[in-house]
């Protein structure tokens, strides 16, 4: 019973390390795409224009999806080669 629970608890971990490349993936993916933009218009409530740099954010938004994809990776890879 108890070798049952660990191979499904296994089984759920591999799934949900997918899902986090996939959606990590997906994060890098628009990450580079808004890395494209200089800035950001932000409106505030009395009609005024205010513009936003995206580059500080973007690096450190890139920096989170990479570590999470270095991670997830490197999980499944010691999960197929049982070290």
């Amino acid at each position: 019973m108890v070798t049952w629970v660990y191979k499904k608890e296994a089984g759920i971990k591999f799934c949900f390390c997918l899902l986090l490349m996939i959606l990590n993936l997906i994060g890098i993916y628009l990450v580079i795409e808004l890395s494209g933009y200089d800035a950001m218009i932000v409106y505030s409530q009395n009609g005024g224009e205010a513009l936003n740099t995206t580059q500080i954010s973007v690096y450190l938004l890139f920096l989170v999806c990479a570590a999470n994809l270095v991670f997830s990776s490197s999980f499944i890879i010691k999960r197929i080669l049982h070290i």
